[in-house]
């Protein structure tokens, strides 16, 4: 005896369309929540910059580069944060290490307390202590930026 044949066919076509709905919905709800979560992160940085975490200086390189970005592509819709052309930056999130390599020049700089004067300084480690102002504020609002992510979601998958 042959064994029965059995056949399924099942016309996926409807859940292929909706499926496309829901990635273009979700797109669609994601590139506003990302925009709008990291432009509230960028504020938060500057606050920080401004006195929360570090002094801000006059001039405020490290405050005025700090900028947000939507990027979009195949793989998905992400958002950053990020500073650009401040050399400094880096050692002021992680912390770290300055060589001083010395000097034989005449220095003066002006403290609080008034002039400092110098003629000569040997080479020199300056330990540089981390003072996060970029993922201390993400993980502030991180768990804000998630339940709007899922929100949005949500919502995209209920109206495709």
């Amino acid at each position: 005896m042959a064994d029965p044949i059995v056949s399924v066919s099942v016309d996926a076509s409807k859940a292929i369309a909706k499926l496309g709905r829901m990635d273009a919905a979700t797109r669609t709800a994601l590139r506003g929540v990302i925009v709008v979560s990291t432009q509230q992160l960028a504020a938060l940085v500057r606050a920080k910059l401004s006195g929360q975490v570090l002094q801000k200086r006059p001039g405020g390189r490290l405050f005025d580069s700090i900028q947000s970005q939507m990027i979009e592509n195949t793989a998905g819709v992400f958002g950053r944060v990020f500073s650009q052309g401040v050399p400094y930056a880096r050692i002021h999130e992680y912390g770290g290490v300055i060589n001083h390599p010395g000097s034989s020049k005449f220095q003066a700089w002006q403290n609080p307390g008034g002039w400092v004067f110098t003629h000569y300084t040997r080479p020199h480690k300056i330990p540089m202590p981390e003072r996060s102002y970029m993922r201390s504020s993400l993980a502030e609002i991180r768990d804000e930026v998630l339940d709007r992510m899922r929100g949005a979601v949500k919502s995209a998958a209920k109206a495709a």
